[in-house]
């Protein structure tokens, strides 16, 4: 087993007592804002928010204790939790960050997660992008089971002149090189940023976070890897991103590379470091925050 991966289940296993970790439970508001928009629609608009999700990873926790254990209890109860939350505050859509389920092409695991995102009332649309657990290898047979199940593992859409880009990281991790469906995406993804030039903010998402906490630090099983991090955050830069959001690490982290913030979501399942929790993002006319929030401490409204 890989060193890294050692030390983060080592991690993890600190906090299996108990559900829910008790260190503070909302991470600080981080909002920042781009004076240098020229649209005199801006002081028209009214503010949204919506809300990022990630590593529910139903089968996980019991795995923890015995990877011959197939339970999903914890996961149910938080992600029921994460639905209420969803459904009581109506955000415009839901953004999920990768590993939905836990073992490879399970289908126990995967219907359970797919039933409980059903609940979700059907007018708040819910984007997904895959991670290293949902398609574990880029085998047919692994990319195929995703896209039976979830649809596409990337999207792009726009909303409120704001443009929302999804990768599938799976194409260019743990891999150094490219291969034929990164090349496919990275096109793709060059056509949706010119196509966001005009967008007064670019957000984009994906499992595996680009880096943790500076974009020189050393690579390892929790970030993409050389060259693949350069091509991607001198891309961002070229085409003025202003925020990347990942997930992968069950514990939150904010950092920056430049203007580009680079967000990793604490998870929904079983937190390795921190607590159970969701990114609650708000969007105003010429800033943004986002906020990383205990599941027992969401707001009863938003604005």
């Amino acid at each position: 087993m890989d060193k890294n991966r050692r030390l983060f289940i080592k991690s993890g296993l600190l906090g299996m007592a108990g559900i829910m970790v008790a260190p503070e439970m909302v991470a600080n508001v981080i909002s920042h804002s781009t004076e240098s928009i020229n649209d005199k629609r801006k002081t028209n608009r009214k503010p949204f928010f919506f809300i990022q999700f990630s590593d529910p990873q139903f089968g996980f926790t019991a795995a923890m204790k015995d990877n011959k254990l197939f339970d999903t209890k914890a996961e149910e109860t938080l992600m029921g939790r994460s639905v209420e939350i969803i459904n009581r505050l109506a955000p415009p859509f839901v953004i999920g960050t990768g590993d939905f389920w836990h073992h490879k092409r399970y289908d126990p695991e995967m219907f359970l997660y797919k039933e409980y995102i059903s609940k979700i009332n059907k007018n708040i649309k819910v984007y997904h992008v895959p991670g290293n657990h949902d398609i574990q290898s880029l085998e047919k047979e692994d990319i195929d089971y995703y896209h039976q199940h979830l649809g596409p593992s990337n999207f792009c859409f726009h909303h409120e002149n704001c443009a929302f880009i999804g990768l599938n990281s799976m194409y260019f991790w743990p891999e150094r090189g490219s291969n034929e469906h990164e090349r496919v995406q990275y096109d793709w993804l060059i056509e949706q940023l010119e196509a966001a030039r005009k967008c007064r903010f670019k957000f984009i998402f994906a499992h595996i976070p680009f880096f943790i906490n500076e974009y020189r630090e050393k690579e390892d099983y929790f970030t993409i890897r050389e060259p693949m991090r350069t091509k991607y955050m001198e891309t961002f830069r070229r085409y003025g991103v202003n925020a990347v959001f990942c997930g992968h690490k069950h514990n939150q982290f904010v950092s920056k590379s430049e203007d580009i913030d680079v967000v990793t979501c604490g998870a929904v399942g079983l937190p390795l470091g921190g607590f159970h929790g969701m990114n609650l993002i708000k969007v105003f006319p010429d800033s943004y925050s986002f906020e990383y929030i205990a599941l027992d401490k969401f707001p009863t409204r938003i604005f």
